[in-house]
């Protein structure tokens, strides 16, 4: 924390103590302060004023450049009348928004207690009072005076200011003790003058410093609101210590990463929602779990429900599947059968053995669908424009099934479309687009570089989906998994940090939206995913995601426990592990380096390539040597 012992030495011996207000005793929800402007632009539907505010505030010094600072009233004198409602608007947005610092509340306290006469200093054009208000909201009281230099004609940023308060407390500059975060007005220019000082560093500088994740969206933050305020967020709550037990991983997981996600693909659903006059929203099971949970803190107005429409019931019930994946067929038949035995024969040729017996089995789809669509129609609200709300999808087949059950053409409403087969015969909104192999921009640019650690993050606690009863109830498969078992365990967690984030946005921005795009929390995510920490490496590797519908391959999400001894005991085992894992340890890529330490690759005479520790996932070296126009060399080393 920052109040250090040494801080508290120089406060017993100083007799007055002054605070900086922005940035110190106050906190804005914004990386850069200017940001403010742009986000009453986009509240409250009025284009340019972020440029014409900053312009107003420019004029207004270069016309009044024979004071130090200028007011308020000054600065709106400036602007065009198309903008002079904001004036109000301004003031009550920053009332809204300026919370007290928790760090800086102590250094304050102590202060306080220790019998210290406090002032406040302030390069500032919003008016005296104002701020006072705003400080006795936050909880600072009990200071001698508050200086503005809008109001008082004098600025730190020259030293007089601090001349004004010397004359006003009569003391001598060593005796006061100036607190601050700005290098040249709170630190320099108190120093020149003989005061102590001590400079408060701003908060979002510390937590981008705090770990490499949090730097690398350095270059992200000059043109994202979105980022600014989410990043100035989670570093207000890193001083404030939000979760600060270990035990807490998976719930500060879910106010760091499941939260933003959700928040900002819900608001698209929810601006969707409204530009298509939809009056009742379903949220597709499971991916659909947290997102209705948000939905519902944010936009209770909307109807809304939770809804089963797995894609393996949408096999069964329309018997549509695709002839190039054979296990979709084959589990159709594999369903009946259960309940048919009659049917069980040898099968060589799903595809054949349905075409045979097409008659018996549209006659059992068709009664599976009619039971769905009693059962869908009895767990929703009856009205006439629907939209689906699920994440991902290439074949639209919860669309398909709930299109189907309610005879009638609904809205799909996704992240992202990874398909271009079907686009055309769906009606869909979709957050970032279509992806698809063909396209020249990266997987990772629409759908992080791991969607099953997006889909991890929204999923719900319950177990895999594999029909409904006749209640409507989930069957949910009686495979007692262990990566089930213990993702369920911890999800609960997740959720509660999502929702967490969710009211905490919600309440300091009152309801207002915070404008996260899908590429901001496409790079959120990744900074995750490519720089992790010890600390989620360890909790990560008890949690596996499934690869296939039926739930019969499981592989890790991001990393595995496999050391040494796993290595002896099952070599070739080990080796296929840590070659899927994400995130290997420095001992994991050790192992993969002693069972491949060299692979070479011969292009007839023309180019011979030898690869020193090919399974490594960079490449950290890279030499061409011609020997004559037919042979080549190259030696590289990692990947």
């Amino acid at each position: 924390m920052f109040l250090s012992q040494s801080l508290k030495q120089k406060i017993n011996h100083s007799s007055v103590i002054s605070f900086d207000i922005f940035d110190t005793l106050l906190i804005r929800p914004y990386v850069h302060p200017t940001d403010v402007f742009l986000h009453m632009e986009k509240v409250f539907h009025k284009p340019l004023f972020f440029e014409e505010r900053v312009k107003a505030e420019k004029n207004a010094r270069l016309n009044h450049s024979d004071l130090e600072d200028v007011t308020y009233d000054m600065i709106y004198d400036e602007i065009s009348e198309d903008y002079k409602e904001m004036k109000q608007k301004e003031l009550a947005w920053e009332k809204m928004i300026l919370r007290q610092n928790p760090e800086m509340k102590q250094v304050y306290d102590y202060a306080k207690q220790a019998g210290k006469k406090i002032v406040i200093a302030s390069d500032m054009y919003l008016p005296t009072n104002f701020l006072a208000n705003i400080l006795q909201k936050n909880d600072y009281d009990g200071y001698q005076k508050i200086y503005v230099s809008g109001d008082i004609n004098a600025r730190k940023g020259n030293g007089s200011m601090y001349t004004l308060i010397l004359h006003d407390m009569h003391i001598k500059p060593e005796q006061l003790l100036h607190i601050g975060d700005n290098k040249r007005s709170d630190y320099k220019e108190p120093l020149k003058m003989h005061i102590k000082t001590e400079r408060y560093k701003k908060i979002h500088n510390r937590f981008l410093n705090s770990n490499k994740r949090y730097s690398s969206l350095r270059k992200e933050l000059k043109n994202s609101l979105g980022l600014s305020i989410l990043l100035q967020i989670m570093a207000y709550g890193w001083i404030k210590r939000k979760y600060p037990i270990k035990q807490d991983y998976w719930q500060k997981l879910g106010y760091q990463y499941a939260g933003p996600v959700g928040y900002a693909y819900t608001r698209f659903v929810e601006q969707t929602a409204k530009e298509n006059n939809i009056e009742a929203l379903l949220f597709v099971a499971r991916d659909g779990y947290l997102l209705e949970k948000i939905f519902t803190k944010l936009s209770p107005n909307i109807a809304h429900s939770y809804v089963y429409a797995p894609r393996l019931l949408n096999h069964i019930c329309r018997l549509d599947y695709r002839k190039d994946t054979p296990q979709q067929a084959q589990y159709i038949i594999d369903f009946y059968t259960k309940e048919h035995p009659s049917l069980v024969q040898n099968i060589s040729d799903p595809y054949a053995f349905i075409d045979e017996h097409k008659k018996h089995f549209e006659t059992l789809a068709t009664a599976q669908m009619n039971n769905y669509k009693k059962q869908i129609k009895q767990k929703i609200p009856q009205v006439k424009n629907y939209a689906l709300v699920d994440t991902i999808t290439g074949q639209f087949s919860s669309q398909k099934l709930l299109e189907s059950a309610l005879s009638q053409e609904i809205l799909g409403i996704y992240w992202g479309i990874c398909e271009k087969e079907h686009i055309n015969r769906y009606n869909y909104k979709s957050f970032v687009g279509v992806h698809t192999n063909q396209d020249t921009e990266p997987f990772g640019n629409y759908f992080t570089n791991n969607w099953n650690f997006m889909e991890f993050l929204m999923t719900s606690p319950e177990h895999p989906i594999i029909n409904l009863d006749k209640d409507g109830s989930p069957i949910y498969t009686t495979e007692n998994n262990k990566y089930e078992m213990y993702r369920s365990t911890v999800y609960p967690h997740i959720v509660t940090g999502a929702l967490d984030f969710t009211q905490d946005i919600k309440t300091w921005f009152n309801g207002n939206d915070i404008y996260l795009s899908a590429k901001d929390i496409v790079s959120w995510v990744n900074s995750y995913i490519e720089y992790p920490q010890n600390q989620d490496i360890k909790q990560m590797n008890k949690i596996k995601i499934s690869e296939n519908s039926t739930h019969q391959i499981w592989t890790p999400l991001f990393s595995a426990k496999i050391g040494l001894f796993d290595f002896i005991k099952s070599p070739q085992r080990s080796i296929k592990t840590i070659k899927k894992i994400i995130w290997r340890t420095p001992k994991q890529s050790l192992l993969l380096c002693i069972a491949k330490p060299l692979s070479i690759r011969i292009r007839g005479l023309k180019l011979i390539t030898f690869k020193l520790f090919p399974m490594l996932r960079k490449q950290y070296l890279s030499l061409s040597i011609k020997i004559c126009d037919k042979i080549s060399f190259q030696l590289i080393i990692g990947n």
